[in-house]
């Protein structure tokens, strides 16, 4: 039987490795399914991989109407005939997604295990019980307006959506990520990779979000947590994390916010997974306002400064919270 890994992200290609080297598996049955144009340039990959993106963005059109949608999954299973055939088991970060929906309902998918790709925890993606009411309208929309290898509301588990819900497995740094999926949760560990950098000792990264270009939060006030944060946490020598959308404009403000405060700073090679470091590093001091990174680093004992509770002044921010049911750190 197969085993195939959807890797969207260096959080599940390093979750999928650790997975791996916890089952134990032979890497003549591993493929790794690249999605949202993925690269990996530090590790190299023995298993099998293929670029999955195409088919990845042609499922943002599932529900556009019947013919396109039986069309995609024609493709998909045209696809999986192709490159697998075989019976396999799924590994996917989470049920929330078309692809990964019609990769499960393919008659060769005998199981799904979850695999961390986040480290804050969403309680509203896990839908884990349904009123009457719910699971009519729920049943009636998906098994017959639409099809049974698809369904909506796109959660990362939806109850009774499962081939067996007896079982779930799951993989992860820590209990917390999916502590609100029904799984029998397994903790790996990241592999560990020599890193051709320094962090000086007594220095701080700052780690910064896109909470503003994503609409989040308003930008004068995240700039201005920026400061507050700044202020109180710099160091002799501080370390800046910036986040891949947040465009020149913000990036030099917060620049001009350390050169003000006269603290010594280095941006970070974006191009070095910051996954990777806190694997690879020890006693690092970090700072931010509720990333990923920051959950990640905590679980790798690092030591952690997050001031997400400071953004709940905006209105932004808290309809973002509410929506998205995450966690406070």
């Amino acid at each position: 039987m197969k085993k195939v890994f959807f890797i969207n992200s260096h959080t599940t290609f390093l979750t999928a490795q650790g997975t791996i080297n916890y089952l134990g598996l032979n890497k003549e049955s591993i493929i790794f399914l690249y999605v949202r144009n993925y690269k990996n340039s530090l590790f190299k990959v023995s298993y099998k991989t293929i670029d999955a993106s195409e088919l990845y963005e042609e499922c943002e059109f599932l529900f556009k109407n019947y013919f396109v949608r039986k069309r995609i999954i024609a493709d998909i299973d045209k696809f999986i005939k192709n490159y697998i055939n075989d019976e396999y088991e799924l590994f996917a970060p989470h049920l929330g997604n078309g692809l990964y929906q019609l990769f499960y309902t393919n008659p060769n998918c005998k199981k799904l295990s979850y695999i961390q790709e986040g480290g804050i925890p969403f309680k509203s993606a896990y839908k884990t019980s349904l009123t009457p009411l719910e699971y009519l309208i729920i049943t009636i929309y998906n098994k017959h307006l639409l099809t049974k290898r698809v369904w909506k509301p796109f959660r990362w588990y939806v109850k009774g959506y499962m081939k067996d819900n007896s079982v779930i497995d799951s993989y992860a740094t820590s209990d917390s990520f999916f502590k609100y999926l029904p799984s029998i949760n397994h903790i790996i560990k990241w592999p560990y990779c020599k890193l051709d950098i320094t962090i000086k000792k007594e220095s701080c990264i700052f780690i910064f979000d896109g909470f503003s270009h994503h609409q989040f939060i308003e930008q004068d006030f995240y700039l201005k947590m920026c400061e507050r944060l700044i202020q109180e946490t710099k160091k002799e020598y501080n370390y800046i994390r910036f986040h891949p959308v947040q465009d020149t404009d913000e990036r030099n403000k917060i620049l001009n916010i350390f050169k003000r405060f006269n603290a010594d700073f280095e941006i970070m090679d974006e191009s070095i997974p910051f996954e990777l470091i806190i694997s690879s590093v020890q006693n690092l001091t970090i700072a931010g306002f509720g990333s990923s990174l920051l959950f990640f680093a905590r679980d790798f004992g690092h030591n952690v400064i997050c001031k997400d509770k400071w953004l709940i002044s905006s209105k932004k921010y808290r309809i973002y919270r509410k929506k998205s049911g995450f966690d406070w750190f």
